[in-house]
């Protein structure tokens, strides 16, 4: 497992967390403008923050933040189903729902301690499969779930929130 860079320490997120972890992901897809510059970043609908706050208390989905101080500079998440695709993921198989990092933090490899702690945590609750829904134009992301030995699954399709492609990927996690 790769360390977490120094001054970094993560904690799960709970139901308090949810809006500081909106934030950090809310500017990620605000960085989506710098490769598809029509982006329009949509308000989340009413209720979406009761939703995720229950989610975030469950134990369906694992919500994990990168904190630096009290700064939330990363997150990743699993869950067994996504915006992308709501339906619940085929059995063995775990999404990875969100990760984002701040660009301060890019580079510095905290994308690549926390995705190690998610798949850890994928493999500890027993899943033998995970996949992600990546932005067809996110090259830099698209880029980087590659070197880390995801691999594109066939399946793509247009969502109408983001208003782009995307691409799935997938990693065995044998």
């Amino acid at each position: 497992m790769r360390p977490l860079p120094e001054g970094i320490r993560v904690a799960r997120a709970g139901s308090a967390d949810v809006s500081r972890v909106r934030a950090l992901v809310e500017a990620g897809l605000r960085s989506y403008r710098e490769w598809a510059p029509d982006f329009v970043l949509t308000h989340a609908p009413p209720g979406r923050v009761a939703q995720l706050r229950a989610l975030y208390e469950g134990d369906e989905a694992w919500v994990l933040m990168a904190l630096e101080g009290d700064e939330v500079v990363g997150v990743v998440s699993l869950s067994p189903g996504t915006a992308a695709d709501p339906e619940p993921a085929p059995r063995g198989t775990i999404y990875l729902w969100q990760m984002f990092v701040a660009a301060a933090w890019q580079g510095r490899g905290l994308a690549q301690a926390l995705l190690d702690l998610l798949l850890d945590e994928a493999r500890r609750r027993g899943y033998e499969r995970m996949t992600l829904w990546a932005a067809a134009g996110a090259q830099q992301a698209r880029r980087f779930y590659e070197k880390e030995g995801f691999t594109p699954t066939g399946r793509t399709q247009h969502d109408d929130t983001l208003g782009m492609d995307l691409v799935q990927y997938g990693i065995e996690l044998g």
